[in-house]
């Protein structure tokens, strides 16, 4: 008896308007200016040098930056979760996010983030590297 498992799994990294797209049928530079909705994912040493909290930061025009505080060291994503539906109610049409991540967020957190962003009907997830600067 021989037993097999085969999994495939299939990523879309096209270039898009801020960077890198992930989402259906990629980026393009769009005409149209729509709002932006922006995900920051805070890592270690960037709450170390800013005086922060380890955690997610959601930017939305029109709304206080609302920040999501990690639980014992890990990102709260039913409370992202929780947040992306509240956006999407307000939001209906929106179909853009962008996830933008410190150099020492894992890939499995910023995996997570997208997924959660897609579940919640933001199609097209754009993500970023923040601005690295050395002195």
């Amino acid at each position: 008896m021989v037993i097999s498992q085969i999994a495939l799994l299939a990523l879309n990294f096209s270039q898009g308007e801020s960077g890198v797209s992930y989402g259906q049928g990629g980026g393009g530079g769009g005409d149209t200016k729509t709002e932006k909705v922006e995900i920051h994912i805070l890592g270690k040493q960037y709450a170390q040098e800013n005086n922060a909290t380890i955690g997610m930061e959601i930017r939305e025009p029109g709304f206080k930056p609302m920040t999501i505080s990690a639980i014992n060291g890990y990102y709260d994503y039913v409370t992202l979760n929780k947040t992306l539906q509240e956006i999407r109610s307000r939001k209906g049409t929106l179909s853009d996010i962008t996830v933008l991540v410190h150099p020492d967020v894992l890939y499995g957190d910023l995996m997570k983030t997208i997924d959660i962003c897609k579940v919640n009907g933001f199609t097209q997830v754009h993500y970023t590297a923040t601005k690295v600067e050395y002195y």
